[in-house]
């Protein structure tokens, strides 16, 4: 089974590039993006990697699922997973909410306008921001 997260690439770049800048585990590691521009390409790439993954699948073993749903629409999304997986629900997965999940719009805070600037000027990355609904 694979459950596919999908986020906003731009929160994604927020929290690869704040990662290098606090945590030294991070820094000079070959695959860990730098720049805005750099974070956009390994989110592109990422996807499209996974996508290219799931047509070996069949829709039983393979859905999607995005981040942002996490926050705003826990119980359904709980649900929709639990029921792929063949479960039963236990309550208290959807009770943790609020100690997992983020604010899906923190790259707002955390990109600076550079940052930001330098994601969106990897048009593949805004064609996909565009085309998943994220701008």
């Amino acid at each position: 089974l694979f459950i596919h997260i999908i986020r906003d690439g731009r929160a994604v770049a927020a929290s690869l590039l704040e990662r290098q800048r606090i945590d030294h585990r991070f820094i000079n590691k070959s695959w860990a993006p730098k720049t805005g521009y750099e974070s956009a390409t390994h989110w592109v790439d990422t996807i499209k990697s996974i996508w290219s993954y799931s047509k070996t699948l069949s829709n039983k073993r393979y859905i999607e699922i995005r981040y942002e749903d996490f926050t705003s629409k826990l119980a359904s999304v709980v649900q929709r997973i639990f029921a792929f997986i063949g479960e039963e629900i236990d309550e208290g997965v959807i009770e943790m909410r609020n100690h997992f999940f983020e604010n899906p719009r923190n790259w707002e805070d955390t990109l600076s306008d550079s940052e930001l600037n330098s994601f969106l000027l990897n048009t593949e990355a805004k064609e996909l921001l565009k085309n998943l609904g994220y701008m």
